[in-house]
């Protein structure tokens, strides 16, 4: 559960990131992917974590997790992508 509040924190002051900042939150969301799935899908679906901005993040250095991330069927129930 911290992790996930952790993220939250972090995309909620995300305009304000510089880029270090951002490479930091990255970092953190793929820790938090590969230690609590279940808790970023659920951010994600409940709109706590903005998707377009995860996937900013990732893009072009995370594809495979963010692939994972796009084909979970909860996040197609939910947002409608």
């Amino acid at each position: 559960p911290l992790m996930r509040v952790r993220l939250e924190l972090g995309f909620h002051y995300f305009p304000g990131l510089d880029d270090e900042s951002r490479r930091l939150l990255r970092d953190q969301l793929l820790l938090g992917w590969k230690l609590d799935k279940r808790g970023v899908i659920d951010s994600l679906a409940d709109g706590r974590l903005d998707f377009g901005r995860v996937e900013d993040l990732l893009s072009g250095y995370a594809q495979d997790v963010l692939g994972q991330m796009m084909a979970h069927p909860r996040l197609h129930q939910e947002t409608g992508r």
